[in-house]
Parts: structure tokens; sequence; C-alpha cells
């Protein structure tokens, strides 16, 4: 019985990866360690430039969003939204990130580190999480968190974000 349930997860974790990589354009199964392409993270002395607190004020723009959160969205709509869905509200097989990273949900930005790098398991839900261990880097998973922080926070409306120099 126990064999036949780990073929299972197996399987399921298999179809998880083909899917993530078919999301992203990749044509190689699960087993072939497909790496997604995406923009490399810019250098960490790159400046991180804000939205004018003046454009958002006066648009009451809730779209609008720094660099980083607006990278961290594109990075959550490859690894992420597959499960927990477009702007990070969950499902019923992934949690509310947006809770998650509240006071509440008490998930740091040291935690989420780990927890995206590693993975999780809830044999009890049956519930397994891949690892994102040498796809994403710690600049790319601070750049989700950033972005899943700032819906929590409420100041990012749900919907594609946009970066100031869009408005220009």
């Amino acid at each position: 019985m126990r064999g036949a349930r780990d073929e299972m997860d197996k399987q399921r974790r298999n179809v998880i990866v083909t899917a993530l990589a078919c999301t992203v354009g990749c044509s190689r199964t699960a087993d072939q360690s497909a790496v997604p392409a995406v923009e490399p993270s810019p250098p960490p002395s790159a400046p991180v430039a804000a939205p004018p607190a003046s454009v958002a004020k006066t648009t009451g723009d809730k779209l609008l969003v720094t660099e980083t959160e607006y990278q961290g969205w594109k990075y959550y709509a490859v690894y992420c939204e597959r499960c927990h869905a477009p702007d990070a509200v969950g499902t019923a097989d992934a949690p509310d990130l947006r809770y998650s990273v509240s006071s509440e949900g008490q998930v740091t930005p040291d935690s989420f580190r780990v927890i995206v790098r590693k993975g999780t398991e809830n044999r009890e839900e049956n519930k397994v999480m891949k690892g994102f261990e040498g796809l994403l880097d710690d600049q790319r998973i601070d750049n989700v968190y950033a972005y899943i922080k700032a819906r929590s926070e409420g100041r990012l409306a749900a919907g594609r974000p946009h970066r100031a120099s869009a408005q220009q």
C-alpha cells in the first residue's frame, strides 16, 4: 500500500513539474530537469526605483509598483501562479499567500526564502510543494516576496501591475 502511495506521489510531482515546464514553453519532461528561460536578476547594486508617491496618490493607481515588486510579479506568474492562483489568493490545494506573509500568517522573508527553496510536504493532507532551489536565487525569491507583501498590505490591487515608467 505504501509503495503504491509513494509511486502516486512521484507521478503527481512529475505532472506538476512537467506542467510548470510547459507553462514557460519548455518541451522537456520533468525528468529532463528543464530550466525555464526568464530574464536574469538585476545586479545587486542596481538601483530599485519606487513609484513616485505623487503619481500613486494623485491617480489612486493601485497597480503601480516598484521595479522589485514588478519583477516579483513576473517570477510569481512563472513559478507560483499555477498552484497559488493569480494574484496570490490561494486555491483548495495551495494557501493564500497574502495571508501567509501577513502578521497573522507569520511567514517572514527568511522563512519564505527557505520554503520556496526547499519546498514543503504535508502527508496528512497529501499536499506537496516542490522546492525551487536551482531555479530561483535569493534575489528572485525576495522579489516574489515583495510582490506578495504588496498584495497582502492592500497597496497592490489584483491584476497586472505596471511600473511608473510605463505611464509616461
